[in-house]
C-alpha cells in the first residue's frame, strides 16, 4: 500500500500505539497519500484503456483530449485526432448504455426536421 504515496517515502504503516497521538497522526498521513496515490493510478489506467478503446473506435490517434463542461450527468469531452478530425465524447461508467442509445435515437429524431444543426452520433 505505502508503494502508492507520494509524499511519505516509508516501507509499510507504523505501529502508532506506543506514539500517542502524534504516531496516530502520521499513520493516517501515510494511509490518506497512499490511498490517494492508488486512486489516481487506478484513474491513470482507466483513462490508458479508455484511450486505446476510442483510438480503435476512431481508427485513428489522439492528439487532444480536453474537458469541457455544461453536463452534469456524463461527463464530456473533445477529442482531436491527429487527422484534424474533432468528436464530442460522452462518458459515464455509472450508467447503463441504454441511455446513451435513447440518447442517440433522440438526436436522430430531432435530425429528421432540419430545423437545427444537430450532431451525427458516430459510435455509441
Amino acid at each position: 500500500m505505502v508503494s502508492f504515496g507520494n509524499s511519505h517515502r516509508v516501507d509499510e504503516v507504523p505501529d502508532p500505539y506506543y506514539s500517542g497521538s502524534d504516531g496516530f497522526e502520521y499513520v493516517l498521513d501515510i494511509l490518506e497519500d497512499s490511498v490517494n496515490g492508488l486512486i489516481n493510478k487506478v484513474e491513470m489506467d482507466i483513462r490508458r484503456e479508455n484511450k486505446v478503446r476510442i483510438e480503435e473506435k476512431l481508427g485513428s490517434k489522439i492528439k487532444s483530449f480536453n474537458s469541457l463542461s455544461g453536463g452534469c450527468i456524463s461527463d464530456a469531452f473533445k477529442v482531436t485526432t491527429v487527422d484534424g478530425l474533432n468528436y464530442f465524447l460522452k462518458y459515464n461508467p455509472s450508467i447503463s448504455n441504454d441511455m446513451f442509445f435513447k440518447e442517440a435515437n433522440g438526436l436522430r429524431e430531432l435530425s429528421k426536421a432540419n430545423a437545427i444543426r444537430i450532431p451525427d452520433v458516430f459510435k455509441f
